[in-house]
């Protein structure tokens, strides 16, 4: 069955999206910023919503979040065939599988707002020449360039923290950037409570048995990465590591923000409330955490090819068997993630000369059991697909096969 009739029975009959009160008129995927606003913002996550590739030109915008929402459907339609809804259920917090899928899918790639922004890479190509020139005085080890990025961003809490003093000692003072503009009431007591239960637990429990434990990389290792694509050609800040640090940060905000307005209404616990008919509870925390390192981990890739570059930079975890794939056993929302935001249509093809119906009508697309088949009678369309998976065993546990006289992919996991 094509791409263009799976999704339509999706969207028709499936009920992909976590709200089932939500109500979009137009098309999720044809009017995918507005629907992913609006989505947002009846989720109680209206920051989200504001950060979102926030710089980028409307068109370009479109275009990233028309690939957001398609790769939310795709990996729907994997984890449906797969009967992974179940089995992605985390047992520690209640959290089920499409809560958990739209706040790692539709946020993974907003952190292109930044990728190229101009002011925020000058700024930050400063400070990581000033921590060369720090390093080659005595007895200086330079602080890191992911220390000016969470500066400038406003950034006050972080995966790799366990109990971040300046965070509890100074949140009542947050200057919010215009995207993420939250007032937070001063409250000494909620100060006491945020500092003893602050995102202890660092696992997630799936339905399946399955622990998955992260951080995946070190807090060294993701600096030296985001300081090797600001340095790596023309240079950018890596959207990955860019969105992951901002969607943690900013759900605890928000989660904040909204008991703040909770207690207007009534006297309710820090520890567990419900506001707007949304609920609240502290073991959210270690989700959210663990969806920041999916985002994160989504954009780190494997060194080969550059492995003098990647030591140059201290990246030699991210090279040979010491490089960890995206494994369906080990982290599978990584997996789907990564699966998904690789094989979705609409960023391999985005001059494609038709409609988006045209282009997933001739996209054939078969999900077993331990596989995935991808086949199109049009020649230019598996060519693009052909030379988008080269590689991608590199960095995901699967096993490709190509077919070039059926126009045949086949990937086994």
């Amino acid at each position: 069955m094509n791409l263009k009739e799976q999704y339509n029975n999706l969207l028709v009959d499936g009920h992909p999206f976590y709200y089932d009160d939500f109500d979009f008129e137009g098309s999720c995927l044809s009017d995918a910023t507005r629907f992913l606003d609006a989505y947002f913002r009846h989720a109680g996550k209206p920051p989200l919503a504001e950060f979102n590739c926030y710089t980028l030109d409307d068109n370009e915008r479109e275009i990233r979040n028309k690939h957001m929402v398609s790769t939310y459907l795709l990996g729907y339609l994997i984890a449906e065939k797969l009967h992974l809804e179940d089995d992605l259920y985390i047992v520690n917090t209640g959290c089920p599988f499409k809560y958990v899928w739209y706040l790692i899918c539709l946020f993974h790639d907003a952190g292109y707002g930044l990728e190229r922004n101009e002011q925020e890479l000058n700024a930050l190509r400063k400070a990581l020449s000033q921590k060369k020139t720090e390093k080659e005085k005595p007895f200086r080890l330079g602080r890191s360039v992911i220390y000016d990025f969470k500066k400038r961003q406003k950034i006050h809490s972080s995966i790799w923290n366990g109990h971040s003093k300046f965070y509890y000692r100074n949140y009542r003072r947050w200057r919010m950037t215009a995207h993420r503009n939250v007032q937070i009431e001063e409250n000494n007591d909620k100060e006491i409570l945020v500092s003893q239960y602050y995102c202890d637990n660092k696992f997630v429990d799936f339905a399946n048995g399955i622990r998955c434990n992260y951080p995946t990389h070190t807090s060294a290792l993701i600096n030296n990465y985001f300081e090797f694509r600001l340095s790596d050609g023309k240079g950018c800040i890596d959207h990955g590591i860019a969105g992951g640090y901002i969607f943690f940060d900013t759900m605890i905000k928000n989660y904040i923000y909204c008991y703040n307005e909770a207690c207007r209404e009534a006297d309710c616990s820090f520890d567990d409330f419900i506001y707007k008919n949304k609920h609240y509870c502290l073991d959210q925390f270690s989700v959210f955490g663990y969806i920041a390192d999916c985002i994160i981990s989504h954009n780190i890739w494997n060194g080969k090819g550059k492995e003098e570059t990647y030591r140059r930079f201290n990246l030699e975890d991210l090279t040979g068997d010491k490089y960890i794939k995206a494994d369906k056993r080990n982290n599978p929302y990584l997996f789907l993630l990564a699966l998904s935001d690789m094989l979705e249509p609409f960023k391999i093809f985005r001059k494609f000369n038709g409609t988006e119906k045209q282009l997933l009508s001739q996209i054939d697309f078969e999900v077993t059991a331990n596989s995935i088949i991808i086949s199109s009678n049009n020649d230019e369309i598996y060519s693009a697909y052909r030379q988008k998976i080269n590689g991608s065993e590199d960095w995901i546990n699967v096993n490709v096969q190509v077919d070039d006289d059926k126009n045949k992919i086949i990937m086994t996991f």
